[in-house]
């Protein structure tokens, strides 16, 4: 419906706010109601809404430790976590000296053993779980996907978009 789009580019406008869409439709669309230099297109899909943030007294009690992740809602060896496993055995040793605690999120396979103790697992979260998790507890999100010879680009964009919109600072590599 043309008037409603009308008022929610009308309400956006008014914030001032920068637009990330997903599409070249909504882009089109975007760019009719919008300052061009406003919207961005980028690839993958956020899904997750960025909550309140934490109070200070939350985020300076949790700074003793750097926590580190990785999120897959599916298990692809496209997805990195091989490459993920290469940067906790790389810093396997050094964990304790910098307060390094890795976690996984997702559904994970082939943990080698004498990686499992140096990473918290964590099932598959709800959207609105995930976001409080990633703004509560996580601070670097690693996406390190591997290229897909002619599927396009890889896919580890949409859940480091949304780690980095609750505050992570994404790590992010096409391998």
């Amino acid at each position: 419906n043309t008037e409603t789009h009308k008022e929610i580019y009308s309400k956006l406008k008014a914030t001032n706010a920068d637009v990330i869409v997903t599409q070249d439709f909504i882009f089109k669309d975007a760019i009719k109601y919008l300052n061009s230099d406003k919207v961005h297109k980028v690839y993958g899909v956020p899904v997750i809404g960025h909550k309140e943030k934490l109070n200070d007294k939350e985020s300076i009690i949790r700074k003793k430790e750097m926590h580190v992740c990785f999120s897959s809602m599916s298990y692809d060896n496209a997805k990195g976590f091989d490459n993920y496993l290469s940067v906790v055995q790389y810093f396997k040793k050094y964990t304790e000296m910098y307060n390094i605690v890795f976690h996984a999120i997702g559904i994970y396979q082939n943990i080698p053993s004498r990686l499992s103790e140096k990473i918290i697992c964590h099932k598959v979260m709800n959207p609105s779980d995930l976001s409080y998790f990633y703004q509560s507890e996580i601070d670097v999100i690693i996406s390190p996907n591997k290229k897909r010879s002619g599927l396009g680009p890889s896919d580890g964009f949409p859940l480091g978009s949304e780690a980095m919109v609750c505050g992570c600072i994404p790590i992010m590599c096409d391998l």
